[in-house]
């Protein structure tokens, strides 16, 4: 009995083989036709990064500017904002302080105020003299207006008058106290008091 013969495995031939054969002068020009290919696509891809990066420079310099625009502009809000500030601080302050010429009407609120606290005022002075103040980073002149006044009561109602002083005066200050309590039982004690008001003076 016969075996069959084997087949013979073809083989395989080499990418080299299967190309078609080229004589020299063929592959020459292939050679300079991928060199040229090559060569030009890296000019254009030159040229377009460099057209790229003034286009890019370009805008970092128009994002710059815009920049250094915008913080001038920042700048000058806040610059207005605190100018804004200070004069409604002003005015404020304008609206808390007594007019200078209120002088008389000041005293008389100091007497009323001894009075509710049932204390005598045997005595009045006053002087007047001028301060600056900053308010804001702005400087505004006041009318310091100095209360002398000799009062008899009680200890306890002196204190009471000086505490109460702060709400009926906003801008009132105690410059100087001085109390003398009564050496016998049925005797008043006395006090003298210094007290400065600010008032407006619209300078």
């Amino acid at each position: 009995m016969m075996q069959p013969e084997p087949k013979k495995k073809k083989q395989k031939k080499s990418i080299a083989e299967q190309l078609p054969k080229m004589g020299r002068a063929s592959r020459i020009a292939l050679i300079v036709g991928v060199f040229l290919i090559v060569f030009v696509s890296l000019i254009f891809v030159g040229n377009q990064q460099a057209s790229r990066q003034a286009e890019l420079r370009k805008n970092i310099v128009t994002l710059q500017r815009g920049l250094s625009t915008g913080t001038q502009a920042d700048s000058q809000a806040k610059l207005e904002a605190q100018i804004k500030q200070a004069e409604a601080e002003t005015e404020v302050a304008r609206a808390v302080f007594p007019v200078s010429d209120q002088a008389p009407e000041i005293l008389d609120r100091l007497l009323k105020l001894a009075k509710a606290n049932d204390i005598g005022v045997t005595r009045t002075a006053m002087t007047m003299s001028q301060k600056p103040i900053a308010i804001g980073g702005k400087q505004v002149t006041y009318d310091v207006f100095t209360f002398q006044l000799s009062l008899k009561g009680q200890v306890s109602k002196f204190q009471n008058f000086l505490l109460a002083l702060g709400d009926e005066l906003p801008t009132s200050q105690i410059s100087a106290v001085n109390i003398t309590v009564a050496a016998k039982e049925h005797e008043e004690d006395t006090a003298s008091v210094t007290v400065e008001v600010l008032c407006y003076g619209g300078k």
